[in-house]
């Protein structure tokens, strides 16, 4: 069981009336605004209103598992239209990006790399992916972390070898740094 399912089941030992109480609760979560200037919000949650038997509620299908006859369902409105694997890919590169606004020392870091696109610089292939339609690089600027770059050359590159690229800002897919192969190194 990976973590993401036991973040889902969080009901799962609780008794129905908990469940209602717990649902309640969420209802009226309150956001704060963002004051630390990350992005993200704060929510405090009310536990004065408690959900009864018989309240209607509006829920959104998160997941169903036909195996098992068994769905998933959630208050969260922005799901709707998306599919699971969609969410946990957006949420697995909000996470890489968290991570690459960490390591480049918060909003300035990222404003460097941004302010960088279109910089063409040299750097060293780290691997290559499975597909072969990208590779890993790591630029030889200081601070700069490892980026994925597409290749505009004919030509493979293997790890270790150097190759001019260009920097392309901030794959928000993927949340990490963009490149461009410009050309293989010698």
């Amino acid at each position: 069981v990976d973590d993401e399912d036991e973040d889902d089941n969080i009901f799962a030992a609780m008794s129905p009336q908990e469940r209602l109480e717990a649902i309640g609760a969420m209802l009226e979560t309150e956001e704060e605004e963002d004051v630390s200037g990350t992005g993200i919000k704060e929510e405090k949650i009310n536990t004065e209103k408690q959900l009864e038997q018989g309240d209607k509620v509006n829920v959104y299908i998160r997941a169903v598992f036909p195996q098992s006859g068994r769905f998933m369902v959630t208050m969260d409105s922005s799901i709707k239209g998306k599919k699971l694997k969609d969410m946990k890919r957006e949420k697995e590169a909000n996470k890489r990006l968290e991570k690459l606004t960490s390591k480049m020392g918060g909003d300035e870091g990222l404003q460097n790399i941004l302010s960088s696109v279109g910089l063409q610089i040299e750097g060293v292939v780290k691997a290559k992916s499975k597909t072969g339609d990208w590779y890993y690089i790591q630029p030889e600027v200081e601070g700069f972390p490892v980026g994925i770059a597409q290749s505009e050359i004919d030509e493979d590159l293997a790890s270790g070898d150097r190759a001019k690229i260009r920097v392309d800002g901030i794959d928000e897919s993927r949340g990490q740094l963009a490149l461009t192969v410009l050309e293989k190194l010698e």
